[in-house]
């Protein structure tokens, strides 16, 4: 058996509102702050699909989206209600030194929506775990660096079956 993480944290947390200014301005930081508070307008939310979303990648290209809207339905209420219940809810930072089997964690460089940082904190407190850091890359690391991505699983997965011989 084996663990592959891609793109997480042990603990639900907000947006980094500071890498995101960054990259994008204050009046884009504003409208994540108000998505991730559940008081966004449906005015928020277009800009945010429109110009904060493509900043989940690295190098955005408009295909990611219509790839990801065109196989999913969306309700704007689920959203902030799961963000409400998981700050609350979900924190595995107590557990993820109890975790045994071979893992492999996976991080974008530019990520911030989950930080890299917290996904390396994680790894090192995972025994058994590796790490990579996908240079060129946001939070949707399998669509910035396919190619380097799909090499990485396959590499891990080769090492771990070869242990278990």
């Amino acid at each position: 058996m084996v663990l592959i993480l891609v793109s997480t944290s042990p603990v639900e947390r907000d947006y980094d509102l500071d890498a995101l200014e960054q990259l994008a301005g204050k009046n884009l930081r504003e409208i994540a702050a108000r998505k991730q508070t559940g008081t966004a307008s449906e005015e928020d939310m277009q800009r945010f699909t429109t110009e904060v979303l493509p900043l989940y990648w690295y190098q955005f290209k408009p295909e990611y989206l219509s790839g990801i809207f065109g196989k999913t339905v969306l309700n704007l209420e689920i959203g902030p209600y799961m963000q409400a219940r998981l700050k609350q809810e979900y924190d595995l930072r107590s557990q993820v030194a109890t975790i045994t089997t071979s893992t492999l964690v996976l991080l974008g460089r530019h990520d911030w929506v989950t930080p890299f940082e917290e996904g390396e904190e994680m790894a090192r407190q995972i025994p058994n775990a590796q790490s990579h850091v996908f240079e060129q890359s946001g939070h949707w690391v399998f669509q910035d660096q396919t190619e380097e991505f799909i090499a990485e699983i396959r590499t891990f997965l080769v090492s771990a079956l070869n242990s278990q011989k």
